[in-house]
């Protein structure tokens, strides 16, 4: 692209010069080696040292959150620190959602809003609708008829 004259202006093409690759002599690399080598247990201290001060350090947000001080950087932009800091704006509970709110089903249960599909599942909702459906009376007969379109209709004989 570089290369290519501009048709706009009237001049020859910019060139950029090539950053120059530095390379390390040989005796370089022999020096740094023997000096690794030399001093390689205070270095491995030094950098376990670092590692617990500055890594493994636990960190306290102040949305209330714990974690290593290395994932503080990822944690403040996260939709779940955002969250929390809105609930705290608020002035109601950092951890709380939406589908922590619990209410009262018509089988007389308080089940949270999360949990409401697996409680329509429970033997004690399913028995509610039944007792619905059909209160218990004697020698009832009931066919349920299903057409394709429709809702399943009752029909009890």
């Amino acid at each position: 692209m570089l290369d290519k004259p501009n048709k706009f202006i009237k001049s020859e093409p910019v060139q950029i010069p090539e950053p120059k690759k530095w390379k390390r002599s040989e005796a370089l690399k022999v020096a740094q080696k023997k000096y690794y080598e030399k001093n390689k247990k205070k270095l491995v201290e030094d950098q376990l040292k670092y590692n617990y001060d500055y890594v493994r350090k636990p960190h306290t947000c102040e949305c209330g959150d714990t974690m290593k001080y290395s994932a503080k950087y990822l944690h403040l932009r996260s939709d779940r620190h955002k969250r929390r800091m809105e609930n705290i704006e608020k002035g109601i509970p950092a951890g709380h959602q939406p589908c922590n709110s619990s209410y009262e089903c018509v089988c007389g249960s308080k089940i949270l809003h999360k949990n409401r599909t697996q409680h329509f599942k429970s033997a004690k909702h399913q028995k509610y609708l039944k007792s619905i459906v059909m209160p218990p009376r004697d020698n009832l007969c009931m066919i349920i008829e299903e057409p394709e379109e429709t809702t399943p209709q009752i029909r009890i004989v």
